[in-house]
Formats: structure tokens, sequence, C-alpha cells
């Protein structure tokens, strides 16, 4: 069978050309939205895997300093297992403390 345009008069054959053409441009259009879709996926998963490795270091850093100043009263394991604003507010709350009995040994008033 001749192809024919869909200016033509068989409305009939431009109808089917015209529903394929429809149906091609879905498909195309899906893959492509699930292509796109897939790459910003993989894009925030790496943003997130980067921050997790950056968050990682930074507790750990945090961490050894706790266990230099602290190190009867918590545990490597334990000091990892908490969340970095929980070892932030250990590490904070030990140099407040530092603070505080430099202040105290020198008779710094605030």
């Amino acid at each position: 069978m001749e192809k024919k345009h869909l200016d033509e008069d068989n409305d009939e054959v431009s109808y089917l050309e015209f529903s394929d053409f429809l149906e091609n441009n879905s498909k195309r259009e899906m893959k492509n939205a699930q292509n796109e879709i897939t790459m910003m996926g993989d894009k925030f998963l790496r943003e997130i895997d980067k921050k997790k490795e950056i968050e990682s270091a930074k507790k750990i850093e945090l961490i050894q300093y706790i266990l230099k100043k602290e190190k009867d009263k918590y545990d490597y394991d334990e000091l990892y297992s908490y969340e970095l604003s929980d070892v932030r507010e250990i590490y904070n709350g030990i140099k407040a403390n530092k603070k505080s009995f430099i202040k105290f040994l020198f008779g710094i008033e605030d």
C-alpha cells in the first residue's frame, strides 16, 4: 500500500498515519522523560553520597577530639552511630566546659 500524506483526501489513511505518529511521538517523549528522570536521580544520589562523605569526615574529626578529651566517657562506635548534629553537640559541650575551666582558672569574668 502506498503511503499517503496527512493532507491528502483519504481520511482513513490520514487518520491511521496521524494515530501512528502520535503513538510513536508519545513513546519517544516518555522515553526522553524516563531518561531525564533517571539522570536527575543519579545526580541527586551522587550529591547525597558526597554530602554523606563530607559529614562522615567531619564527624570523625569531632569524634577524635571528643575521645582525646573524654575517652573514659565515650566509645568510638557509640559516637559514630550518632547523627552529626548530636556529635557536634557533645563536641560543643566539651569545648564550653574547657572554656569555662580556663576562665575559672584565670579568674576571667564574662
